[in-house]
């Protein structure tokens, strides 16, 4: 939006000479004010008052290290998630390739997976469940658009072919769960309720999981409902990278009231439209992605 305020600025500076100039003849203003309502509809429609840009900072962490992050409105743009598609019986995709198969704007990397694509936890993607939950671990899950979103600690359990969401925190309940469109499992709740975790315990991940530094990508949720999503690079392993605690704090800073931990290492990736915005990791094939679309539609 602000690239084209000069623009506008500038325009309506012509518009307004022209009216000068034109002095007290009626018609001539009468016409002139007739083509600038016409600019300014014309400037609305296209979105050049009210531009749909994604708002990406890159901050530099230290020598090896830089976070990437993306803000999103979810009144400007629609959040989905999507599962692989199968190629030679494995599930995995590059981030790039999301992000052409959907027409999305930007993607990162998404949940967990196993050797052959399948998601290591909990995933479900347009309303259909492709993993479960099996230790009680972070997931985020949202409705179609992105505007209802619950991040939680969570298991599963499938009776009569119908699978239950648990949550484990007491934050959320079951119900908060049922009707959501999508649910892709991490592990590690950052913040619940505006504070940091620490006690990690109950997720049931190694020490070096928590403890060593890693590229991390991470999701938080700001109290007016935007997005935040951060991928933390890594120079190359032992290089750069941050601590579970260290993630905590930065998502913290960034003012999010819940935030979760996904995938991360080489699975850490955020590219807008055709661009790997970390480049110091290859675009490693992954099971699922987030992805970001222009918002077409009016979702709950």
């Amino acid at each position: 939006m602000k690239r084209f305020k000069p623009l506008f600025l500038t325009i309506t500076l012509i518009f307004s000479s022209l009216l000068f100039a034109a002095g007290g003849r009626k018609r001539k203003i009468s016409f002139l004010l007739k083509v600038y309502k016409i600019f300014i509809l014309f400037l609305l429609i296209t979105g050049f008052l009210f531009s749909r840009e994604l708002d990406y900072t890159k901050i530099n962490i230290d020598e090896y290290t830089n976070a990437h992050i993306l803000v999103i409105d979810p009144n400007k743009f629609e959040i989905t998630s999507k599962r692989a598609q199968q190629e030679n019986g494995i599930y995995r995709n590059s981030i790039l390739s999301f992000i052409t198969e959907s027409k999305a704007v930007a993607g990162i990397n998404g949940g967990f997976w196993k050797l052959n694509g399948d998601p290591a936890g909990i995933l479900k993607c347009d309303g259909v469940f492709f993993g479960l939950a099996t230790k009680p671990r972070g997931a985020i899950g949202w409705k179609s658009g992105g505007k209802v979103v619950f991040i939680d600690r969570l298991l599963t359990k499938e009776e009569n072919s119908t699978i239950y969401v648990l949550p484990q925190s007491g934050y959320t309940e079951g119900k908060d769960w049922q009707d959501l469109t999508h649910i892709v499992g991490g592990a590690l709740i950052l913040i619940q309720n505006g504070k940091i975790i620490t006690d990690h315990s109950i997720e049931k991940t190694i020490e070096s999981f928590r403890l060593s530094k890693h590229a991390r990508t991470a999701v938080g949720i700001r109290e007016n409902g935007d997005w935040v999503i951060v991928v933390i690079d890594q120079y190359e392993k032992g290089l750069g990278g941050m601590t579970i605690a260290e993630l905590s704090k930065f998502m913290f800073e960034l003012e999010t009231l819940h935030a979760v931990n996904l995938d991360g290492g080489s699975s850490s990736k955020m590219a807008i439209k055709d661009q790997i915005m970390n480049p110091s990791l290859i675009d490693k094939p992954v099971s699922d992605a987030i992805l970001i679309n222009k918002h077409f539609s009016s979702h709950n």
